[in-house]
């Protein structure tokens, strides 16, 4: 007789929330982002001198990290997609071998 596979764990809602939850990360280290470049602007309009340097070369060293940040959460969420449609692929593949060894059991055993 065949072995029936084991079915393949994965937490589908766990993933949809994992992703959706790097999404937001991602939007809102995007709105901080603007509002930030948005307030330095302000702040920055007519400062001049050494200390306006430091700031302008720690704020784009600030943005670049935020940057990244959110270049970072959109690929989890890309990642955590793709992991989660391999996942249902390999759950369906597993049912359907897990019902075709049922359908083998029950024709040797009707035999």
């Amino acid at each position: 007789m065949p072995a029936v596979p084991t079915p393949i764990p994965f937490d589908h809602a766990a993933a949809a929330h994992a992703a959706a939850c790097c999404d937001q990360a991602a939007r809102l280290l995007r709105a901080a982002f603007t509002r930030r470049l948005a307030l330095a602007w302000q702040a920055t309009f007519a400062w001049q001198g050494p200390a306006r340097d430091d700031f302008d070369h720690e704020l784009a060293a600030l943005m670049a990290a935020a940057g990244d940040g959110e270049l970072r959460a959109r690929a989890l969420a890309e990642a955590i997609r793709v992991a989660a449609a391999a996942a249902r692929r390999a759950q369906a593949a597993a049912a359907a071998e897990a019902e075709a060894a049922q359908a083998a059991t029950d024709l040797a055993l009707h035999y």
